[in-house]
């Protein structure tokens, strides 16, 4: 997550109130302006006739800002960054990719299901072709 910033409230006073005006959709603010800060942001949001709502969970969360009413839950400011750099030997890639190999069966049931697909950017041949 991001470091606690201190907010200008002036200063976010006056970007919600031309957000207010002239602004269009929503206007999310992901600055970590801890649980006072968004508290803040939410009285000044009231008071200019604004609707807003904080997703995510501590040092991820938005504070979203609108003209319409917000739903309680948006599953999209929950994800989590499941992307990694890892360092693997080459004994480590190839158990991976056997074991991702072995399961793709799984994985486009649950696509056509609906369920959780992984994409696999990272293939055997493009590594071999690395090592060349």
């Amino acid at each position: 997550g991001t470091p606690r910033q201190v907010m200008d409230q002036r200063e976010m006073y006056n970007r919600l109130s031309h957000f207010a005006s002239q602004g269009e959709g929503e206007l999310q603010i992901r600055e970590n302006y801890g649980r006072d800060g968004a508290d803040e942001i939410h009285a000044m949001a009231k008071q200019l006739g604004l609707y807003s709502q904080s997703y995510g969970k501590g040092t991820r969360s938005v504070v979203v800002v609108s003209k319409v009413p917000l739903p309680n839950y948006r599953p999209e400011f929950d994800r989590i960054n499941l992307e990694y750099d890892l360092d693997l030997s080459p004994r480590q890639e190839d158990l991976v990719l056997d074991a991702l190999e072995a399961t793709s069966h799984l994985r486009s049931k649950q696509g056509a299901s609906g369920g959780r697909s992984y994409s696999n950017k990272y293939n055997r041949a493009s590594r071999d072709r690395s090592r060349e």
